[in-house]
């Protein structure tokens, strides 16, 4: 290992073991090599440096003032050399100060957000979490490795970058109670014609039946208040229907939609792929889909 073109790191090495002993040969047996290959380092380093380094007094080797000097920082550089070589990716949770980056689209993030922003700062205090939706500037941060993890449909992976499904989104129907047309037996293209309010869901998401009669548009995350106070219904994700239904005080008619599912997905950038401080995020957010995943069960349709 050259640290310069004209210093190798086992003649340092050598060096700091000569001044330690003040014995050429002392020095080889602690180094287990052979007080020739000690004398060339010796040899070298004085060269280099110009200075004797160190020199007889009597039976005995003495410290030159330069080297008396050159001492200390010589011991610093080796021990911080010997830290860098067993330095190994280490992640303490409990003292560590990280800013995990979160990239979801709203409906998503409104419902596991507050339970993974528990969990973390459970685990680790002086963390905290950054959650961005959905935008051309948050995926050119993907893709230059500067998120942690995305959570998105399938059809939204960028490629070149590790995923993993995490659950099928179902797609439903909402309206509000008592609504005058949209209730539970209701056929399905019935509820397809009826004024709607559209989700602008991220990348322009087109999939499945597109509603006829679209008399507002908004995040997927602000709908079901909408549809509650009004006769407008929605084709809505059915992780969102469901929260909303049972932990909000909206009272919501859910009814079937014959669409496919939708494959939600945790990716990462590839380059944080080992990386075990975003690793520990990424099963923090696993872990708290996983029953997520089981709460908000919903018949399977084909994977969109």
């Amino acid at each position: 290992m050259r640290i310069f073109d004209s210093i190798d790191l086992r003649h340092l090495r050598a060096l700091d073991m000569i001044m330690t002993e003040l014995s050429i040969t002392r020095a080889a047996e602690r180094l287990a090599l052979t007080q020739p290959a000690i004398s060339n380092s010796l040899a070298r380093l004085r060269e280099h440096f110009g200075d004797e380094l160190l020199a007889k007094h009597g039976a005995r080797l003495v410290l030159t003032p330069f080297a008396q000097r050159l001492q200390p920082a010589l011991r610093a550089l080796l021990a911080d050399a010997q830290a860098l070589v067993s330095a190994r990716p280490h992640f303490d949770p409990a003292h560590a100060e990280q800013n995990f980056i979160l990239l979801a689209p709203d409906h998503l993030a409104s419902i596991f957000l507050p339970d993974v922003v528990r969990e973390v700062s459970k685990c680790s205090p002086l963390s905290r979490v950054t959650c961005m939706n959905p935008s051309p500037g948050a995926w050119k941060m993907l893709m230059h490795g500067d998120v942690d993890v995305t959570v998105q449909p399938l059809f939204q992976l960028l490629p070149d970058h590790l995923h993993d499904m995490l659950f099928a989104e179902p797609w439903v129907y909402i309206a509000r109670r008592g609504h005058p047309i949209a209730r539970p037996g209701v056929d399905e293209a019935v509820l397809a014609a009826l004024p709607q309010v559209r989700a602008i869901l991220p990348r322009g998401e087109t999939t499945g039946t597109q509603p006829q009669r679209v008399q507002a548009q908004m995040s997927a995350a602000l709908i079901p208040a909408v549809v509650a106070a009004s006769d407008l219904v929605a084709r809505v994700p059915g992780s969102l229907a469901q929260f909303q239904k049972q932990r909000c005080s909206s009272p919501l008619e859910v009814l079937p939609c014959s669409d496919p599912a939708t494959m939600i997905h945790m990716q990462w950038p590839i380059c944080k792929n080992s990386d075990p401080t975003s690793r520990w995020f990424r099963d923090k957010i696993a872990e708290t889909l996983e029953p997520f995943r089981h709460h908000f069960a919903f018949p399977q349709n084909e994977n969109a």
